[in-house]
């Protein structure tokens, strides 16, 4: 198993509430993990990530609560192939519209 250590910034002057960071398997379709999180949060992490092929989505949600349309650049796919307990590998994804993510495997 992989931990995923998800961090980013906010690049809009949009209100933005809080963030919605959810990690899809795109074998299976299925949503595997997901959190909400505040707007005071730019990092989650997320233990035991099993062997696949994943797409970790960043979306976000106004100070009421509303969530905004995710667009395709809030998404970054990855390919967990094999379980590194010594080594940390890093997947940089840039999310235009709202935020920019910096994905780290280890």
């Amino acid at each position: 198993m992989e931990k995923l250590d998800v961090s980013w910034y906010v690049t809009t002057q949009e209100d933005v509430g809080g963030f919605n960071v959810t990690v899809y398997n795109m074998t299976s379709g299925k949503n595997i993990a997901s959190s909400v999180l505040s707007y005071s949060s730019r990092r989650e992490k997320f233990s035991e990530v099993p062997r696949g092929r994943y797409r970790v989505c960043i979306g976000t949600h106004d100070s009421l609560q509303k969530k905004r349309a995710l667009q395709p650049a809030q998404c970054h796919g990855f390919f967990v192939s094999q379980a590194h307990t010594h080594h940390t590998h890093s997947i940089p994804a840039m999310i235009l519209a709202l935020v920019l993510p910096l994905l780290l495997m280890r």
